[in-house]
């Protein structure tokens, strides 16, 4: 335990210590983050620079982390500017001041974001270049031949070198330059020194091999001109030439390194598009209404489609943002501005910069990508008492229900957005259908829509006065069905609905005029009804639903008598309210209503967040609970007159809070207005959302937008919103706004959206993995690898042919297993060794064939004796036996010695028998040489009385004196004399039957009369045997030793020599005496002679007893 304890403390040491030596890094890096983290779309102030004129020349430039960043030139002061936004802030340098400097800014990011600028010195009429390289700012002239370098467009190449073209207003050339790596080569590409007015509007962009292509404008001609650089020469062409075009050039390559421009129609002043495919130009206008198209700017997507901004002089000058898919989508981005400047980011959302005419500022737009719908217009509704919902399914496709009281039929409406069809006007389809019909007044009023897990749509509403009920309907494969779950006057008028984990719904529900609060539960067969706890107040009212990933039920509800928010949920065996949920993080008077206009959501640790409004419908509070208490912020982006209402909430991804509403400013405007945004609850700032529909900040502005708003989030964090459009009195459309601009259609119905679908018209094909134009379905070779994917095992790996050792259809670079022989190449020591499963007795992944160590046991098979048995390698006496298997390994007769004996298997003639040591057997009799008294002799063994004579020769074997019968036939039968009359006699059976039998006192037994005949023949050999083996014992401590498995070797490891003679004396001596009782069991007479030798009658035998017993056997062989 205590070794296992320091070990455990020296890994806590040396993870302390890698944790002090690495915590710089992560801190670094957490800071890093923290400076450079990506932008949410949308987030950033639309006023940068605000102090003087400033902002003319915009150029705008988005970085990996979705950042913008702009050059611009500073009127006032003549200056050249940089900004970046890092996430919170617009941090500003003044690039260059030296002079008047600035004008025709052009902008681009290298691959470490790091900013290039071109730029015209207006001091000196020369091209200047600036850049920064993470450290510094570094500023040159890079021509100054002449009056150069306005329209200054500017590129970097993959290895950081500028590219820039720029106009010769001395000789209304357009020249070019570039930086080699060591020096600036300057050139001129066009103009004929005089002759042609060109050069102006010069844009460049490089393609993916680093050569030029530039788009600028002929003046002489009134021609779009376009001029590229394959590697070897200039080619020049003219990409349209009708009517005056090609002002305000603009060019962007696609992934395939082909030219799309805009451009500006003098003629007709409209905004054109022409395009280059390899072979033909075609050209379109994009908007033709008024005079649009000055200032125009165009940046392609990832996917090859282009977006552009531009001017629209006949509409105060306001920005327009056109995007293409299918067809052109236009719509206004923001009051009067020039210097348009537009780049997309990763998500393939634009960003503008512009300067702002009517404030003299630099302005930036993100254009999240918002949309807004006409659901469906010229519909009734009660403006006091309507009801709407919105609900996003899987595939972030909005459904809303709504109250439809047109043509004085009380109906509840749904619609959903076709995906399959194509705009109409610039407008998404809708399927709407009817839901319930013939209802009574107000039905469907404060209605509530959800989905299950099968996006199919469940909606909870009022059937109307008159009717008086809480319905519920649902759509399935069949159609709709509606069904009533409770009744009572006005019973329902608020409602709302949630789907469970089990799909089934559940509804919260109160009345008007009523102080009521009631929950229904379906169980999949029948419903369940309860009140919310007891009631206190009046009308429950704003009553919104949430349930935690447990389905466990949260409510939030304001109370009309009490003017109050209240909160309920269930504990599991009752419910538990809260009439007045209060925050001391807010600045409430207490004594004004608060909670009207309330929504709840449910974090993923069962935590409720409220939304509300307070003091009077004039701030907007929003609360977290924290235990027993709330937590609160005041989310305070108001107008100072705004009244605001039906306040919705949503978590994202990060489960931070964004919430919407309806702001209306009854004071200055009467304008109501739909407003979005987001807390971040990390920095307690609130981040604002543009929408980028309309001009002003955060809103999306109508004359009254935003009634019965209904908000939720997509995947993507993206806002969808549902609404009134009050029109007149009662009287308006449904409206729909998503900041996920791109329509989802969906062509060929196979469920995937156009713009993820490689074929739109195609339903059985919707991707083309190698980009081969034959859709993955049909094609049999997916990544073109040349292995058909019925064999290949990475039928989507890298694309095209490469080194694929097994030929599996995996390349090596992404193969596991290069020689497919079932071994991961991380621990194969053949990787690419022999293919295919094959025999490997080691298990390295080296087939056997090809293995220099089959066994594995570190010896090469050529000095390996045994190269298939890694337990053996040596065989030193050749028998065929490993020296760790062989007994014997330096004797090829022998390998075993299964009885330990020392001796042998094949030489020891009982192999099985450790106590009997044998060797051959010369006469064959069967009994060993060692044991045999005449191992010449196959007819005798034994000499029982040592007379020479065999026992079977010998008529007398036990008589020494005798060997032959006497003449009389007789035997004599003296063998022994015995010991009469002495009392050491009796002393000594006692002893003996006392060591033989255990017991102390007992006398020894008489022999049986079968042992006294045994005994006169066996006497003589059991004395020789006996005397022999004792004489063994007394002068050999090594036969000893070895006979009873005793190792010397083991007895010099033990201390205290004098302890272990005195146990070795003592162990000797019963051994002795075990030995010699065993023997002498079967002879009475020696027997008692033994027992005669305790003289002294102390029940043990001496060292001198025993002398003496020595000289009565001697004795007792002579005889």
């Amino acid at each position: 335990m205590r070794i296992r304890g320091i070990v455990t403390k020296a890994m806590i040491l040396i993870f302390l210590m890698a944790l002090m030596s690495i915590s710089p890094l992560v801190i670094n890096s957490l800071i890093e983050s923290k400076n450079d983290m990506p932008t949410s779309i949308g987030n950033m102030p639309k006023n940068i620079a605000v102090v003087g004129d400033t902002g003319q020349y915009t150029s705008i430039k988005v970085d990996g982390m979705n950042n913008p960043h702009i050059a611009y030139y500073d009127v006032e002061n003549g200056d050249l500017i940089y900004t970046k936004y890092d996430g919170w802030n617009w941090n500003i340098t003044t690039v260059d001041s030296n002079g008047n400097v600035g004008e025709h800014a052009s902008l681009i990011l290298d691959i470490f974001d790091n900013p290039h600028i071109a730029y015209y010195d207006t001091t000196n009429q020369d091209l200047k270049y600036a850049y920064f390289d993470g450290t510094n700012w570094t500023n040159m002239t890079v021509d100054s031949s002449g009056d150069v370098g306005k329209f200054a467009s500017i590129d970097v190449s993959n290895n950081i070198n500028p590219h820039i073209s720029y106009r010769d207003e001395t000789n209304t050339n357009l020249k070019y330059a570039y930086f080699n790596g060591s020096t600036w080569i300057n050139m001129t590409l066009d103009g004929n020194w005089g002759v042609d007015n060109v050069g102006e509007y010069s844009s460049l962009e490089l393609d993916s091999v680093n050569m030029p292509h530039i788009a600028y404008y002929n003046n002489t001609a009134g021609d779009l001109m376009y001029m590229y650089n394959d590697g070897s020469m200039w080619h020049k062409h003219t990409a349209h030439s009708t009517n005056n075009v090609g002002m305000h050039a603009s060019i962007a390559l696609d992934s395939n390194d082909l030219p799309q421009f805009v451009h500006y129609n003098m003629q007709f002043q409209n905004l054109m598009y022409t395009i280059f495919d390899g072979t033909n130009w075609m050209t379109e206008s994009v908007d033709s209404v008024g005079r649009v198209g000055e200032y125009c700017a165009i940046v392609i997507d990832s996917n090859d489609l282009p977006h552009v901004a531009y001017v629209d002089r006949d509409n105060g000058g306001v920005i327009k943002y056109g995007h293409k898919n299918q067809s052109w989508d236009l719509s206004e981005i923001d009051e009067e501005g020039e210097f348009i400047s537009i780049d997309v980011d990763t998500q393939n959302r634009a960003h503008f910069s512009y300067y702002d005419l009517s404030d003299q500022d630099l302005r930036y737009l993100s254009h999240s990508g918002a949309n807004v719908d006409q659901i469906t217009q010229s519909i009734t509704f009660n403006q006091q008492w309507a009801g709407l919902g919105l609900a996003i399914d899987s595939q972030d496709v909005p459904h809303v229900a709504f109250q439809n009281l047109t043509g004085g039929v009380k109906t509840i409406s749904y619609a959903t957005l076709d995906v399959t069809a194509t705009q109409i006007f610039g407008y998404n389809v809708w399927i709407i259908e009817t839901v319930d019909t013939n209802l009574g007044d107000t039905a469907g009023s404060w209605l509530s829509i959800d989905l299950d897990s099968q996006d199919r749509p469940h909606i909870s509403y009022y059937s109307g006065d008159g009717v008086n009920s809480i319905k519920y309907a649902f759509k399935n494969s069949t159609g709709w069905h509606n069904q009533t779950v409770d009744s009572g006057y006005r019973l329902g008028w608020f409602s709302a609905i949630k789907i469970d984990s089990t799909d089934n719904p559940q509804i919260a529900y109160s009345k008007l005029e009523g102080n009521t609060l009631k929950y229904a539960m379906y169980d999949g067969s029948s419903w369940h009804i309860e009140n919310v706890g007891t009631q206190v107040g009046g009308d429950k009212k704003g009553l919104q639903l949430a349930l935690s990933a447990a389905d466990v039920p949260h409510l939030c509800y304001f109370d009309q008598n009490l003017l109050q928010l209240g909160y309920a949920t269930y504990s599991g065996s009752s419910w538990v309210k809260e009439t007045n949920v209060i925050s001391d993080d807010l600045d409430i008077n207490s004594s004004l209503a608060r909670g009207r206009y309330c929504d709840i959501e449910v974090d993923q640790y069962g935590d409720p967040h409220i939304t509300f409004d307070y003091n009077l419908q004039t701030e907007i509070g929003y609360l977290k609970k924290n235990g027993t208490s709330w937590d609160g912020w005041n989310l305070s982006i108001l107008h100072e007159n705004s009244f605001i209402g039906y306040t919705q909430l949503e978590l994202d991804s990060l489960e931070n809070p964004c919430f919407s509403y309806s702001d209306r400013d009854r004071v200055a405007t009467s304008k109501r207005d739909a407003t979005f945004g987001c807390l971040d609850t990390d920095s307690g700032e609130i981040v604002l959302r543009e929408l980028g529909l309309l001009h002003t900040d955060h809103y999306f502005s109508h004359s009254d937008w935003g009634r019965f708003l209904s908000m939720k989030l997509d995947s993507n964090d993206s806002a969808h919103i549902a609404f009134f459009n009050k029109q007149n009195t009662n009287f308006g459309s449904v409206m729909y706004y998503t900041d996920n601009y791109y329509p989802i259609f969906d062509s060929d119905g196979d469920g995937i959206p156009d713009y993820e679908d490689s074929f739109p018209s195609n339903p059985s094909e919707t991707t083309d993995y190698d980009g081969d134009g034959s859709g993955d379905n049909a094609d049999n070779d997916d990544d073109n690898d040349g292995v058909i994917d019925l064999l290949d095992d990475c039928p989507f790996g890298i694309i095209g042919q490469g080194a694929d050792f097994d030929g599996d259809g995996c390349k090596d670079s992404e193969d596991h297993d290069d020689d497919n022989d079932g071994f991961a190449d991380e621990i194969d020591d053949c990787l690419q060794g022999m293919t295919g499963i094959g025999n490997d007795l080691d298990s390295d992944g080296c087939h056997d064939a090809e293995d220099l160590d089959i066994d594995g046991d570190g010896i090469l098979n050529e000095n390996d004796a045994f190269p298939e048995d890694s337990t053996e390698s040596v065989d030193s006496d050749g028998d065929g036996v490993g020296d760790n298997s062989d007994t014997f390994p330096n004797d090829a007769n022998e390998t075993d010695d299964s009885d330990g004996d020392g001796v042998g298997d094949n030489s020891d003639v009982s192999p099985n028998d450790p106590d009997v040591w044998e060797y051959p057997d010369t006469d064959g009799d069967g009994v060993g040489d060692n044991s045999d008294a005449f191992p010449n002799d196959a007819n005798e063994t034994d000499d029982s009385d040592g007379d020479g004579v065999g026992d079977n020769s010998d008529a007398f074997p036990n008589n020494p004196d005798k060997s032959i019968i006497d003449e009389d036939d007789s035997i004599t039968n003296e063998t022994v004399d015995e010991i009469v009359n002495d009392t050491v006699e009796e002393t000594l059976n006692e002893t003996v039957n006392e060591t033989l039998n255990g017991t102390t006192n007992d006398t020894v037994n008489e022999m049986t009369s079968n042992q006294e005949n045994n005994l006169n023949g066996d006497l003589n050999n059991e004395q020789e045997n006996i005397v022999e083996n004792y004489d063994d014992v007394e002068n050999s401590n090594s036969e000893v030793d070895t006979f009873y498995g005793l190792n010397p070797e083991i007895l010099s490891f033990v201390t205290g020599i004098l302890m272990t003679l005195v146990i070795i004396s003592f162990i000797f001596m019963q051994l002795k005496v075990r030995s010699l009782k065993r023997q002498l069991k079967e002879s009475k007479e020696i027997s008692e002679r033994w027992l005669s030798l305790d003289f002294d009658g102390d029940g043990e035998i001496s060292e001198k007893e025993f002398e003496a017993y020595k000289l009565i056997v001697k004795d007792f062989q002579k005889k």
